[in-house]
């Protein structure tokens, strides 16, 4: 099931009440998180359809973000960016955060292969550094992520 009139299971009315709590918090100027958490088949992809068109035509942007086909933390990182720059509106108010979203992915992607173990990747993490990739460090560049998501 992917559309409100296929909902034989009455999932749509709960959606309904996500969509309406989603809209109410997006007026908020905190960050929000929402989980969804069920057993597998329990219709949670069928929720999210449901809820996602019941956001269509308000001011909330919805990003669609499915890690589960990728491998690996860069490639997970990399996808996150690219689908948060795809759910920003293409015009000029935006034009700044989509080309810093698609240079900084290229930043933060590598940064996460230092997590499991240091050895080769730190070896790396140097090398750039000391490159001073367009001039700036990577404290520099995590800053930059952080105040892009602020803004």
């Amino acid at each position: 099931m992917t559309t409100l009139g296929d909902d034989s299971l009455g999932r749509a009315a709960f959606a309904k009440r996500v969509a309406d709590l989603i809209t109410l918090l997006a007026g908020d100027q905190s960050s929000t998180v929402v989980g969804l958490i069920g057993a597998w088949g329990s219709g949670k992809s069928t929720t999210i359809h449901f809820i996602v068109q019941h956001l269509q035509g308000s001011a909330v942007r919805v990003s669609e973000f499915n890690p589960w086909a990728l491998t690996g933390a860069e490639a997970v990182v990399a996808e996150l960016l690219s689908s948060i720059r795809a759910a920003l509106p293409d015009d000029a108010t935006t034009q700044t955060a989509r080309e810093r979203l698609r240079t900084y992915s290229g930043y933060a992607a590598p940064l996460l292969s230092l997590l499991p173990f240091v050895g080769g990747p730190a070896s790396e993490l140097a090398k750039m550094v000391a490159g001073g990739a367009r001039g700036m460090t990577v404290h520099d560049r995590m800053k930059a992520v952080a105040e892009l998501f602020k803004s």
